[in-house]
C-alpha cells in the first residue's frame, strides 16, 4: 500500500491459470483451415435420390476422404488469465478499484472496469462494477459480502447484471458464490 491524496492504495498484479495439456502419441487430430467447412449433401426430396452411392457417403466419410486424421502427440496451452488493478481506500466505508483484466488464448477482449465497495460495518458490504470488453462488450455488476465470522467470508453476485435484465438482447450473464476461510 502507499498513499495518495485520494487515500491509502494498493495495486494489486496476477498472472493465474497458467498451463497446457499434453495428449499422447496415440491422440488423433487434423490439421485444417478454419474456413474450410462441410455441411453434408442437400437433397430437396428423398425421391429424387437416383444413385446408390450415397448410401455410403456420410459427413465423417467425406472429412476423412479430403482431410485425414494424423496420429501423434499434441500440445495445447491453456488460456491464462491477467489482472492489474489499483484500489483506494476513500473512507472506512468506500473503497474504489479501477483495473484490466485479460484472458489469453481465448475470444477475449482486453477488459477495464471499475468497481465500487460500500462497507456498511466490519461485516457486510456491497458492490457495483461497470466495465468494457471481455465476451460481452459493455458489462455492469453487483455483489455482496459477508464476514461470517471464525476467519469466513461469503460472497455472491453477477458481473454481467445486463444479461438478467435484458436476456433477448444481451446474451452474457454470469453469477458467482464464492466462500473464503482465511487461516491467520
Amino acid at each position: 500500500p502507499f498513499k495518495t491524496k485520494l487515500g491509502e492504495t494498493k495495486v494489486e498484479a496476477s498472472i493465474s491459470d497458467i498451463g497446457m495439456i499434453r495428449f499422447n502419441e496415440n491422440s488423433l487430430f487434423r490439421k485444417q483451415d478454419s474456413t474450410f467447412r462441410y455441411d453434408g449433401i442437400r437433397i430437396n426430396s428423398i425421391f429424387d435420390i437416383q444413385d446408390s452411392t450415397f448410401l455410403k457417403t456420410s459427413q465423417d466419410s467425406i472429412l476423412n476422404h479430403i482431410l485425414p486424421p494424423s496420429k501423434g502427440s499434441v500440445t495445447a496451452t491453456l488460456p491464462s488469465t491477467f489482472n492489474l488493478s489499483m484500489k483506494t481506500k476513500f473512507s472506512e466505508h468506500f473503497y474504489l478499484t479501477e483495473g484490466i483484466h485479460y484472458i489469453f488464448n481465448a475470444n477475449y477482449r482486453f477488459l477495464a472496469y471499475v468497481k465500487g465497495d460500500i462497507h456498511f460495518n466490519k461485516r457486510f458490504m456491497i458492490s457495483a462494477t461497470v466495465g468494457y470488453g471481455g465476451y460481452a462488450g459493455f458489462n455492469s455488476g453487483l455483489g455482496m459480502g459477508l464476514n461470517a465470522g471464525s476467519g469466513f467470508s461469503l460472497y455472491a453476485g453477477t458481473t454481467n447484471l445486463e444479461g438478467f435484465i435484458a436476456p433477448s438482447k444481451v446474451a452474457g450473464r454470469a453469477a458467482y458464490f464464492s466462500i473464503i476461510k482465511n487461516f491467520n
